[in-house]
């Protein structure tokens, strides 16, 4: 298993970055399969056997957290620049 670990500064409101976070969420099922789901404040998103991963927020800072499976390993390159480019299209 590998880790990617991202954080971000931010200056958004919790609704700002909660309709941001569901707007990739919705985007990651469609594209990829897999689902999201609320769990406190974090917004989780997996996809068996492939990632696990979520979003969350404090009021300076926005946190990515994703274990990738076995599979996914080669891809860390290619999923840690998405999720950086992401980031930076949206805060």
């Amino acid at each position: 298993m590998s880790v990617i670990n991202i954080e971000k500064e931010h200056n958004l409101t919790d609704d700002q970055l909660e309709t941001i976070a569901e707007g990739i969420g919705n985007s990651l099922v469609a594209r990829y399969g897999g689902g999201t789901q609320w769990r406190g404040d974090r917004l989780c998103y997996s996809l068996p056997g492939s990632v696990d991963a979520y979003v969350e927020w404090d009021d300076s800072q926005v946190t990515v957290h994703a274990e990738l499976g076995l599979m996914m390993v080669m891809l860390k390159p290619v999923i840690t620049a998405e999720i950086e480019r992401e980031l930076e299209n949206h805060l």
